[in-house]
């Protein structure tokens, strides 16, 4: 057998010096293994003109000779891009190229991805996955991930993640999460997050999900004893701390009392000691808006009398007591100060008895 010409062939053996087959199963058999092939125009169909193509017929098939062009072999995978990095993913029919979407995964992305998002993972971002948005992980923003949300995590943001919203964690943002809303850690704002909240949560776990909008919600919280508290500064949007509890100094030079209140702490005390005599002047500085100040008096060295200001002062600088109060030798009194900012309203009580 010197030549025989097929478009489909089964057999156990065959020997021949030729075979000329142009299709195996419908298929062009350059398709399949690639090489050189004659051509009469360098726009034949799959014919690489860069290879070399020349206008003439009779060459042999597989040898590159002046007339032939180059077919690559084809698998059914696309063997040309437009861009770097561009890749290949599988649209239940065929391999095509991706590039602006990603998607990764069985199902990620399937279903109305919107452009720049990335879908990676079992069904991830799978049905209406919205514009610059990203889901990582299993089942994660499986549906109606809104434009520019972000969900990391095992079904983190799996149902319904509102506009700009991020979930991180196992089922953080699990249902419904609030457009702007923050949750880091496992089963952080799990349900119905509300809009532009910010929810962490490390509890091993209990979910935690938040009840306003607007709001910073975390656990846990360790218990312990301080002097210090957490503040807010409405301005700068920062968190900051402050004493509680603190002391200060408080002196005596007949007849003023003076005292430099902290500017970091809501409440102190201070005690003066070793004098005797009268208090009938103040001078007092610093203080917090709505602090409360402590001075202990202990009449140690003798009997003390404190009387009031004249009201020239106390319409300026200080607001006090009307009756003057004697401290008998060996007793004490206990001045109270609360500064509102402006000025300093003083009150005071001896304790005379056993």
């Amino acid at each position: 057998m010197s030549n025989i010409n097929a478009n489909n062939i089964t057999t156990t053996n065959i020997t021949t010096s030729t075979l000329n087959v142009t299709t195996i199963n419908g298929v062009p058999i350059a398709n399949l293994i690639g090489g050189y092939y004659p051509c009469t125009s360098c726009s034949a169909e799959g014919c690489d003109p860069d290879v070399g193509c020349g206008e003439c017929s009779g060459c042999a098939d597989f040898v590159p000779d002046a007339c032939d062009c180059y077919i690559a072999p084809s698998t059914g995978v696309p063997t040309n891009a437009s861009f770097w990095a561009d890749y290949l993913y599988w649209n239940t029919s065929a391999w095509v190229v991706g590039d602006q979407n990603i998607t990764l995964g069985r199902n990620a992305g399937q279903t109305s991805q919107g452009t720049n998002a990335v879908a990676l993972g079992f069904y991830a971002g799978n049905y209406f996955q919205g514009t610059n948005s990203i889901a990582i992980g299993y089942q994660t923003a499986q549906t109606n991930q809104a434009s520019g949300a972000i969900s990391i995590g095992y079904q983190a943001g799996q149902g319904t993640q509102g506009i700009n919203s991020i979930a991180i964690g196992v089922n953080s943002g699990l249902t419904n999460q609030g457009s702007g809303a923050i949750a880091i850690g496992t089963n952080a704002g799990q349900t119905n997050q509300p809009a532009n909240s910010i929810v962490i949560n490390a509890e091993p776990v209990t979910s935690l999900s938040g009840v306003t909008q607007s709001s910073f919600y975390v656990a846990p919280i360790r218990a312990a004893t301080q002097t210090t508290a957490l503040g807010y500064d409405i301005t700068n949007k920062e968190i900051t701390y402050y004493s509680v509890m603190s002391s200060f100094s408080a002196t005596f030079s007949s007849p003023t009392l003076s005292a430099v209140f902290p500017t970091t702490a809501t409440f102190a005390t201070a005690t003066v000691t070793g004098f005797t005599g009268t208090i009938s002047a103040f001078t007092f500085n610093g203080g917090v808006t709505n602090g409360q100040y402590v001075i202990i008096i202990p009449a140690s060295g003798g009997a003390i009398t404190i009387t009031p200001l004249t009201t020239a002062l106390q319409s300026t600088r200080y607001f006090n007591f009307s009756a003057s109060v004697s401290v008998t030798s060996g007793k004490y009194a206990v001045m109270t100060v609360v500064f509102d900012g402006t000025r300093y309203y003083v009150s005071c009580s001896a304790f005379n008895s056993n």
